[in-house]
């Protein structure tokens, strides 16, 4: 999905993901210690990414002065250690720990990675010390995660966790409709509830059918 439609009022909401969904809205428009960080998870396709974009484009279209970072644990690996060897950590972390609004996305790639968790503990120190919003996005609940630091554990469940659950039928019936619509694409109801009732895991999943379609 292109960036510029990845905003909230595109996002499809249900009962499976509405909290998820409100809380994100609700840290795209102000700063609260009590959802700091906040811990979306759920399965592949489910709409993680999305509700992360989406508090990006909310922030960048609200207040365009504040400093918004999405980047992949993978990508926040790889920069650390091509840090270390060129000797430009200074750079590396005035890059992360000064942000207004941290968003990190597949956060279950950080199961065992040492280095990698001792960066993120200390990242989230200081940006929560100075009052900076995080957001993070897993495949994995929290509790499912291979964390060696209790304290980077500590960091994690003191804000809010919010899951996302696999859309039900209405939900799903409701994402083929507006993926059709998006591609200028008549689908017929017996068809849209064909789909529905085979594909169940994902929207991810649904738009692919639909864009096969």
């Amino acid at each position: 999905m292109n960036r510029e439609k990845q905003i909230f009022k595109n996002f499809i909401v249900s009962q499976a993901n509405e909290f998820a969904y409100l809380v994100a809205k609700k840290v795209a428009r102000e700063s609260n210690e009590n959802f700091n960080p906040l811990y979306i998870y759920g399965k592949i396709g489910l709409g993680k990414t999305f509700l992360l974009k989406a508090i990006e484009n909310e922030i960048k279209s609200q207040c365009s002065d504040l400093k918004v970072a999405y980047i992949t644990t993978e990508d926040f690996l790889n920069e650390l250690t091509e840090a270390i060897p060129e000797k430009s950590m200074k750079h590396f972390h005035n890059k992360f720990r000064n942000v207004d609004v941290l968003l990190i996305d597949d956060f279950q790639f950080i199961s065992g990675k040492h280095l990698l968790q001792e960066e993120l503990f200390y990242t989230f120190d200081s940006l929560i010390n100075k009052e900076k919003r995080i957001v993070l996005a897993s495949n994995r609940s929290q509790c499912d995660l291979d964390i060696i630091s209790e304290d980077l554990r500590s960091r994690i469940i003191s804000g809010v966790v919010a899951e996302i659950k696999p859309p039900e039928f209405e939900t799903r019936v409701e994402a083929i409709k507006k993926k059709s619509e998006e591609l200028e694409f008549a689908i017929s109801d017996e068809v849209i509830e064909y789909i529905a009732t085979r594909v169940q895991n994902s929207i991810r999943d649904i738009e692919v059918v639909v864009k096969k379609l």
